[in-house]
């Protein structure tokens, strides 16, 4: 047996063993950990051989796991190794666009279809381009820095002298290959690895010096730190269920040379509305609302093969929840900024329609990020403001 027969079958048991329910680079980690003779080019291998699978999303039309893993690596592996083992119809190298190779596997496999990828279009927010998205699925996602402090000059000639490719979107967003190394590469504290995307919602903050602000779903803080590099000054309040997430942001805000005013435990789907949030009441808050994730399917490509849209009316019950309970901690003429990295129309629109409705709040302006064009997530953003 070949070593590339060998990465094939480790792939499939992989397959066969994944727990949906952990997202999938976690559980590759553990399965390499609990193999720890797989050398850096086998995990690699296999790896690309498994999110290769899962890139081919809802779509059907092979007969096997293994008949799929190698009809994928047509798609997307560059390994000629591969072309022996697939299918004889698609053993020849062929220098094809990927849009040539989805229409010859269309025309092989009449039960494949690559707007199957992703079934679900009649749920997406009604501005969002379908085609561009499918495309998105089958192509790794980039890397971002947003740079907070070096110059341009500085950490260009740290790229060039290290061979790496990079492109500049606007001032502060720096665009890599995936899987590019940064420890070493550029000082601590100096950069942000955050999405593009996720970087834009920042244009809807627009804090005013010494406001006070808070960040009702923090998680990693992401968003929190990139408002305090906006405007240093702002007294910033940050809470999350998980106690663990919020001590980790902490240390992150440390690193950054930022302060964190107070932290708390809150579920705001839970908590009654007399709690007590310190802080409060607030000239800003961010409701980073936890969702399907499906702007960051690209990333996640599991996500297309056991996603129920079922699940989406939970989702949008949870969420005009949270907002509806944060946005009674705003002062008068405050603004809530609701932010989901989803595409789906039932979790982005439809919450700031009920939104507004049941709490006197008024849009002021809101937007689907579209990342397809720039290999990053895709994210919803509206800006609210109180009556």
């Amino acid at each position: 047996m070949t070593r590339w027969e060998h990465y094939i079958l480790r792939a499939e048991s992989i397959i066969r063993e994944y727990d949906p329910t952990v997202p999938l680079h976690h559980f590759l980690k553990e399965f390499f950990r609990r193999n720890p003779k797989m050398g850096s080019n086998d995990r690699r291998q296999v790896s690309q051989l498994v999110y290769g699978y899962y890139r081919l999303g809802a779509s059907s039309g092979f007969e096997t796991t293994t008949t799929r893993i190698k009809v994928a690596t047509y798609l997307f592996s560059d390994q000629e190794a591969y072309a022996s083992l697939r299918p004889s119809e698609l053993q020849q190298n062929e220098f094809l666009s990927l849009d040539e190779k989805l229409t010859r596997l269309e025309q092989l496999y009449p039960s494949f279809n690559r707007i199957r990828i992703f079934p679900w279009q009649e749920y997406l927010s009604p501005s969002f381009p379908f085609e561009p998205f499918i495309y998105s699925f089958l192509t790794q996602p980039s890397l971002f820095l947003r740079i907070r402090h070096l110059a341009k000059t500085e950490i260009e000639a740290k790229l060039v002298s290290n061979h790496i490719p990079f492109e500049w979107l606007g001032n502060h967003c720096l665009k890599l290959p995936n899987g590019t190394r940064t420890e070493n590469l550029l000082p601590e504290g100096s950069f942000e690895v955050q999405d593009y995307s996720s970087q834009r919602t920042g244009e809807y903050f627009n804090p005013d010096h010494n406001e006070s602000w808070w960040d009702c779903c923090a998680a990693s803080g992401g968003k929190s730190l990139l408002l305090k590099d906006l405007e240093p000054s702002i007294r910033l309040s940050v809470s999350d269920i998980r106690n663990s997430v919020l001590e980790n942001l902490v240390k992150r805000f440390k690193r950054a040379g930022h302060h964190v005013s107070s932290t708390q435990v809150i579920d705001l789907t839970r908590e009654p509305l007399s709690a007590k949030i310190l802080g409060a009441p607030f000239d800003g808050i961010i409701v980073d609302a936890p969702c399907s994730g499906s702007g960051t399917w690209s990333r996640n490509p599991e996500n297309l093969c056991y996603f129920n849209p079922e699940i989406l009316n939970d989702f949008h019950n949870r969420q005009l929840q949270i907002a509806l309970n944060a946005s009674r901690f705003l002062k008068p003429e405050g603004v809530l900024i609701y932010i989901t990295c989803s595409v789906f129309k039932k979790e982005n629109e439809d919450v700031i329609a009920e939104l507004c409705h049941l709490s006197g709040l008024h849009l002021e302006k809101s937007e689907l990020i579209d990342g397809t064009g720039f290999s990053a997530d895709s994210m919803f953003v509206a800006r609210l403001k109180k009556n």
